[in-house]
Order: C-alpha cells, then sequence, then structure tokens
C-alpha cells in the first residue's frame, strides 16, 4: 500500500464551483444626507465602494477624537444618558400591547433597531 492521492479539501471544491450571480438590487432611486442623488441603489453602492477607506478613517479619528464623549459604550453610541423618556414611552406602549392582547407572552426579546438594548434591558 504507497501513498493515497490527496483528496480535494472543502475550500478546494468552492474555488473550483462556478461562482453564484448576486441578485440585482430593486430599482429605486433616492437621495443621501449630503443632498446627492442616486439613479438605482447600484449607483450610490458604487459610490460608497469608491469612498470604504476614506469613510472607514473619518469614522476611526472621530472616535479617536472621543466620538460623543461617552463615559460608557452605551452613552458614546446614544448620546443621550439613559433615554429615560424613550425607555417610559417604550414601557407604556408594551403595557398597552399587553392590555389588550393579554394572551401574548412576552419572555423573549427582538431589539429591531432601538440602538444597543436600552429599551429591551426593561
Amino acid at each position: 500500500s504507497g501513498p493515497r492521492p490527496a483528496q480535494p479539501t472543502a475550500a478546494a471544491a468552492d474555488a473550483a464551483a462556478p461562482a453564484t450571480r448576486r441578485e440585482p438590487p430593486p430599482l429605486i432611486s433616492g437621495s443621501d444626507d449630503a443632498g446627492r442623488s442616486y439613479a438605482s441603489l447600484e449607483t450610490l453602492w458604487t459610490e460608497q465602494a469608491r469612498h470604504h477607506r476614506e469613510y472607514y478613517a473619518a469614522n476611526e479619528r472621530w472616535w479617536d477624537e472621543d466620538g460623543y464623549g461617552g463615559g460608557s459604550d452605551e452613552e458614546a453610541m446614544i448620546g443621550d444618558g439613559g433615554s429615560e423618556e424613550d425607555i417610559e414611552h417604550s414601557l407604556r406602549l408594551l403595557d398597552g400591547l399587553k392590555a389588550r392582547r393579554p394572551a401574548l407572552a412576552f419572555g423573549s426579546a427582538l431589539d429591531g433597531g432601538s440602538g444597543v438594548g436600552r429599551v429591551t434591558k426593561h
């Protein structure tokens, strides 16, 4: 029994597989917060890709210069010292939902874009 031929690895198989085609973005247009207009998402993405290094360098400088100046991650990201009013409003909303739908179980939470969990943790 002599040496056996090497078996291809999963990485080699992946590299040999044909490239999958990315779905084209939806046909929408719009403008950014600086007022620049874009005919499509692809145009926006191309522009963002051209400035990728510049954006990351600016972000790094901003945080190096103390970002929001907050003492904790929550303060630094939110910049509002705790959002008590936001929390109270959200709790009232949830209490109202519980009153209208008592069968709903609130055993889990999904924090869908409200920051760093300032509401979900309550």
